[in-house]
């Protein structure tokens, strides 16, 4: 009867332990209704994992925009905003909506609107390197470098190894005149595979070219 009791107390012991673990992963209330938090940050990433029905939800999107970019902008913007309206388009790809109306602001010398809507995009998804890049190139296109060097660092603190952001950063401290700076990013590659961040590798090797240092670009 004892060896009983002791197996249905250890059996008890691994259910509550699988349920906390659980609780741990979808963010689930206790037994003492306190919420277990889910990180947020990951949260956020997961959001970039799009399913099939997002990605068709969206494509279709695209697709009737660019239809209604076509015959004006007026018309795509309204579109834009008539499918966040909606919500016929799942909430996690709104930035992606927002970075098409940001688009849209630029090429209509919207300026102002065009760096509002890229705040946006950054705010909803700053896990995603678009942003970020998007409204680093508006500021440099405007002449506000400093600017430009603000929003690339602080993408690199979401998008670390993004290699097209890392790259755009490198080149633009170059030009900035800000060799430690380039050389300080290009050291953050140091234990991440080639296979990843070769263009940005490459980038850092003609930097030391142009820089006289040709031992380093070997």
């Amino acid at each position: 009867k004892n060896q009983k009791n002791q197996q249905n107390k250890k059996i008890e012991k691994q259910r509550k332990e699988g349920n906390k673990k659980k609780n741990i992963q979808t963010g689930k209330r206790g037994n003492k209704g306190k919420k277990v938090e889910t990180d947020p940050a990951e949260s956020k990433k997961a959001e970039l994992n799009e399913n099939p029905a997002t990605r068709a939800a969206f494509k279709e999107f695209n697709r009737n925009f660019r239809i209604k970019e076509r015959e004006s902008f007026g018309q795509a913007e309204a579109y834009a905003h008539q499918a966040l309206e909606e919500e016929s388009i799942p909430s996690r790809v709104h930035w992606r909506i927002f970075l098409e109306l940001a688009d849209l602001a630029k090429r209509s010398n919207r300026f102002n609107e065009a760096r509002r809507l890229y705040s946006k995009v950054c705010e909803l998804q700053p896990y995603a390197s678009q942003g970020w890049l998007e409204h680093s190139k508006l500021e440099e296109e405007c002449g506000n470098l400093n600017k430009c060097t603000q929003i690339l660092m602080e993408g690199l603190q979401y998008c670390e190894f993004s290699e097209t952001l890392l790259t755009r950063a490198i080149k633009h401290a170059e030009k900035m005149g800000n060799l430690r700076r380039a050389r300080e990013l290009l050291a953050r590659l140091k234990h991440v595979g080639i296979e990843k961040v070769w263009r940005s590798v490459l980038e850092g090797a003609l930097l030391e070219a142009r820089a006289g240092n040709h031992l380093m670009a070997r």
